[in-house]
């Protein structure tokens, strides 16, 4: 094998593993008023209180594992969230004593805390 033929794959890989990374990091930004939870960055928000978020979001959706991309999921477990419970489209999510709820649908995400 050349070495041409070896470093376009890995070139290839790297720019691959490198946007994937970007946008675990960079897609989510931590929302004070909700313990830190990361939000989407490119969702269209409808409500927002405090404590209470609600965007249309087309990434989000029931029929994913837990109802979340799979970016999404590694941006909570990366920020220390750990689902705790999970009923249907309503789930649960735990950091060092604090509790927040999330909801995903097609197209929706609501968190807020109580």
């Amino acid at each position: 094998m050349t070495k041409k033929a070896f470093l376009i794959p890995i070139s290839i890989l790297l720019i691959f593993s490198i946007a994937f990374i970007g946008m675990i990091l960079f897609r989510y930004e931590s929302a004070d008023d909700l313990y830190g939870f990361p939000i989407p960055r490119d969702a269209k928000i409808t409500k927002q209180k405090e404590a209470f978020y609600e965007p249309d979001w087309w990434a989000a959706s029931q029929e994913q594992k837990d109802g979340l991309p799979l970016t999404y999921r590694l941006r909570l477990k990366l920020d220390g969230w750990e689902m705790k419970e999970r009923q249907g489209e309503w789930a649960a999510y735990v950091k060092e004593e604090k509790s927040l709820n999330v909801i995903s649908t097609v197209d929706y995400l609501s968190v807020w805390h109580e």
